[in-house]
């Protein structure tokens, strides 16, 4: 019966995601423009609270589309979540899937490529972290004083030539230079503005709810407002994700009713536990890589293979 029903879940339905990501660019240009139109201190705030959530959450879309999650059209896949999601924000599919998949084959141990990005930005992600440590952080990130965690993001996930760099940068560029010529100063400013303050407040709020002090990875629950903010687009069910990579984020709360044994916390419950936690540096590897599941692999196709995607 589970077998049945995992196939049923892998089901893809391209509408689910094109909808998602339709609300969440109307969602994004209506902020935009509201604000501009009311003109108000307040107003250019919360539109950028608004729109860095939304940032986000199209930044989980495309990770799906990274899946092949999108429809059954590789090609038409990337080429949707290329212009939907990922080159608004100057993110190239193709290095972002080599760096995700390497994540899901080496997780939790030296060869996984989050913990390079963890070392990089110690000691921001040590345990044991306070609750209030970790308000300071997410303080830190409103003002944009953590903009160089993003930039070390996009290097990391760069492609290695130049030419697929312009190519992919295109579309942000025309749309930022259009936006300039016509006098929409404010709309530039929002974009990039809530791109390096409230997005990667709430990147940083998601990424505490995945791995963070475990070889594997958290099986949480979360609240509305939760989800709504830093947890979208189902993405609270990380733990099913790992398990059934290639079922889609609109089915994962479905997938999880196909595992009842292993315990979910809330997120209050995973907070005393960082608070609690023993002595552990940003990235350290808390697995070792003979525990892996996988050989370190030359050719990506190998990878993807093995990861049966």
């Amino acid at each position: 019966m589970a077998n049945s029903e995992l196939k049923e879940l892998k089901k893809l339905r391209a509408s689910r995601w094109l909808l998602d990501s339709f609300l969440n660019w109307f969602l994004i240009i209506s902020s935009i423009f509201l604000a501009g139109y009311l003109d108000h201190f307040l107003f250019y705030f919360l539109a950028i609270l608004i729109i860095g959530s939304r940032q986000h959450s199209l930044a989980i879309l495309a990770h799906d589309g990274s899946h092949w999650l999108v429809c059954k059209n590789r090609t038409l896949n990337d080429l949707i979540t290329n212009v939907l999601a990922f080159w608004p924000m100057g993110v190239t599919l193709s290095s972002y899937r080599d760096f995700h998949f390497r994540h899901h084959a080496y997780v939790g141990t030296a060869r996984d490529p989050e913990l390079g990005h963890k070392i990089w930005a110690a000691p921001e992600w040590d345990l044991p972290r306070s609750r209030k440590k970790k308000i300071m952080l997410i303080l830190k990130d409103m003002v944009g004083f953590s903009s160089l965690n993003l930039l070390k993001l996009f290097e990391i996930t760069a492609p290695s030539k130049l030419r697929i760099i312009l190519e992919n940068n295109l579309i942000p560029i025309c749309v930022t230079m259009a936006l300039f010529l016509t006098g929409h100063y404010y709309a530039i400013f929002l974009w990039y503005g809530a791109l390096v303050t409230s997005y990667w407040m709430v990147f940083r709020l998601r990424i505490w709810s995945e791995h963070m002090g475990t070889s594997q990875t958290h099986r949480i629950k979360a609240t509305f407002w939760q989800r709504w903010l830093f947890l979208p687009v189902n993405t609270w069910c990380h733990w099913e994700h790992h398990k059934y990579p290639n079922v889609p984020y609109y089915n994962l709360p479905s997938a999880r009713k196909l595992e009842i044994e292993t315990h979910v916390m809330s997120l209050n419950e995973l907070n005393q536990i960082y608070s609690e936690s023993q002595e552990i540096p940003s990235g350290y590897p808390l697995k070792k890589n003979l525990d892996c599941n996988f050989p370190e692999f030359a050719d990506d196709s190998q990878l993807m293979k093995a990861l049966n995607l």
